[in-house]
């Protein structure tokens, strides 16, 4: 086991208001994120002369992140995941990690999915979908 590893407890995911200068807001009661999760595509550029099968890298799709929450209808950050989707707008997003500087994921996506989950014996979930548009930058 590594003493290094970083725990995902304190793990922040932010929602920009839009606004000039921007301000990101917490979107709570978040239990669980997946991604980004792209990949470049793949140019093939094989040739008669080749050996084998050779390629390029092409542009980078940086893919979609996944976000779990336990569904809070009083929350307004929640609500306007809602607001961003059936509007189809484009909004900033933060995922802040938990090392002590503390590392920064930053990126635009639009809100393509909304899913609610309900088990007997469990709280209402939310499963969130963003689509990344652009590239994913850390700081």
């Amino acid at each position: 086991m590594s003493d290094n590893a970083l725990p995902v407890e304190g793990t922040i995911f932010k929602r920009g208001d839009g606004g000039g200068p921007e301000t990101f807001n917490t979107v709570a009661e978040v239990f669980d994120i997946q991604g980004p999760d792209g990949e470049a595509s793949e140019i093939d550029v094989t040739d008669f002369a080749s050996a084998a099968r050779e390629f390029l890298m092409g542009v980078p799709d940086e893919g979609r992140v996944t976000v779990q929450l336990r569904r809070r209808p009083d929350l307004a950050e929640q609500n306007g995941l809602l607001t961003d989707r059936s509007g189809r707008i484009k909004r900033n997003f933060q995922i802040v990690l938990t090392d002590a500087a503390p590392t920064t994921l930053s990126f635009a996506a639009f809100v393509l999915g909304f899913a609610y989950s309900m088990s007997e014996g469990d709280s209402i979930k939310n499963t969130v979908t963003l689509r990344i548009t652009g590239p994913v930058t850390e700081s």
